[in-house]
């Protein structure tokens, strides 16, 4: 069950396509043992995306807040330059 459910989340990001099966027929023992092969690079693979979306929501996330400090700065110089003008 679990190398299914690695099989189906792996082919839900286009990491690995699923088995097509003609008949619909429950995998024999061979395939089982071929699939099961794949199971470790499969987890690994779940693993790496998953760990690189995070990090890009991260950047994301640090970008979004130095570009509104950045616009908070250049507005309290702006309020500075008018008083010293003043």
């Amino acid at each position: 069950m679990a190398l299914f459910k690695a099989l189906l989340n792996a082919s839900v990001y286009n990491l690995l396509p699923l088995p097509v099966s003609h008949h619909a027929l429950p995998l024999t023992c061979i395939e089982q043992d071929h699939f099961a092969k794949y199971e470790p690079t499969i987890l690994e693979l779940k693993r790496k995306y998953e760990t690189a979306m995070k990090e890009k929501m991260l950047v994301s996330l640090e970008r979004d807040k130095l570009a509104a400090r950045m616009d908070s700065d250049a507005q309290l110089n702006r309020c500075v330059q008018r008083l010293a003008v003043q």
